[in-house]
């Protein structure tokens, strides 16, 4: 499946207006277009290495499922992704199989990675599951639900569901909370643990656009990316100490 191109959405960007020069918050939405460019330009880039890092040995197997943000676009390397960040927090040496297309939604991962999970081992693996913030911008609530219901059905039990993380601003915002009850109550449905990524983001503040994402204002940068990684770290540890008894 070609990668799909990615908008940052205009009212994140208008965000920006809060403590800075009116001036300064134009120049900011008009250069987040060029900058969404460059990032698409980078999307072989890492796909080619965690290609690569698929064929490392290493025990136990890590598998993310996602979207652009498991890739890591918006960092300065595919490895300041969370999953990058993660792998590199957790104890021993682990093979990652990174399965996430940039520009995914709900109906991408069910077409294109979950014949891929089906075909892995994952008895004894780390799961991590992070998408759903490219279904925002047309939210659907039906469909949302009967698409993460199918997800959360192929996860083996022990997976991690992380939250969609804040938006920050209206109507976005409002979106992201009504996504996350379902993920929630789907999730406790089937014994999946979640993984509380719209706390450790939202507590940032809309101040984040602007310190903790890329300059399209709408991936996470290096530093966002830590976020993620460190809300992570908890159960992805308690889960790697079960199956390495460390």
């Amino acid at each position: 499946m070609p990668p799909r191109r990615e908008s940052p959405p205009a009212a994140r960007a208008a965000a920006l207006a809060t403590g800075l020069p009116a001036g300064l918050v134009a120049w900011r939405i008009a250069r987040s277009g060029y900058w969404s460019a460059r990032l698409q330009g980078r999307i072989p880039v890492h796909a080619r290495y965690w290609t690569a890092l698929a064929e490392r040995d290493g025990d136990p197997l890590y598998v993310a499922v996602g979207d652009s943000t498991a890739q890591g676009l918006g960092a300065r390397d595919p490895a300041g992704s969370y999953v990058g960040q993660l792998e590199r927090r957790l104890p021993g040496r682990l093979r990652v199989v990174n399965l996430s297309v940039c520009g995914a939604r709900l109906g991408d991962v069910i077409s294109a990675l979950l014949p891929r999970l089906a075909a892995l081992d994952t008895d004894r693996a780390l799961v991590t599951f992070a998408a759903g913030a490219n279904d925002i911008i047309d939210f659907d609530a039906d469909r949302f639900t009967a698409e993460l219901a199918v997800i959360c059905d192929a996860l083996p039990r022990h997976a991690l569901l992380a939250e969609l993380p804040s938006f920050y601003v209206a109507p976005y915002q409002a979106r992201v909370r009504a996504a996350n009850a379902i993920l929630h109550e789907l999730a406790d449905a089937r014994d999946l643990a979640v993984v509380p990524l719209f706390a450790a983001t939202n507590r940032l503040g809309v101040a984040a656009l602007a310190t903790h994402h890329a300059r399209d204002l709408f991936h996470p940068n290096d530093r966002g990316y830590g976020v993620w990684a460190r809300a992570f770290l908890g159960p992805a540890s308690a889960r790697v100490s079960e199956l390495t008894g460390r």
